[in-house]
Formats: structure tokens, sequence, C-alpha cells
């Protein structure tokens, strides 16, 4: 899964919005599901991040 960037303040945004933590949101992000975090919601959190300005970096696997 690629990287969302997001802008300063956004994923403080987005973690009031889902009720979670700032390394939940930072895993949601980077594509990592490892853990508690089920897939919908990061996929839920990763959309988020794209609508408030979030860019997809593409990497290499």
């Amino acid at each position: 899964m690629d990287i969302i960037k997001v802008e300063h303040g956004v994923s403080g945004k987005l973690q009031k919005l889902f009720g979670v933590s700032a390394p939940t949101i930072r895993r949601a992000l980077r594509g990592n599901l490892e853990g508690r975090l089920s897939e919908d919601k990061a996929l839920r959190i990763r959309k988020a991040a794209l609508e408030n300005g979030g860019q997809i970096l593409y990497t290499e696997k």
C-alpha cells in the first residue's frame, strides 16, 4: 500500500474525527495494518486524509 502524506495539522484533525491516537493515524497513512487497526478503519482514515489534501507518495516494492 502506498504512503499518504498530509499537511501539518491534518493528522490531529483525523485523530479527533476518528477518535484514535497519533500512532494509529500514522500506521493507517503508511498502510501498516498490523495490530488492532482494522482494514476498514484504515481505509476510512486514508480516504479522509485524501479528502483533506493528502497526497499519495508512490513507493517501490
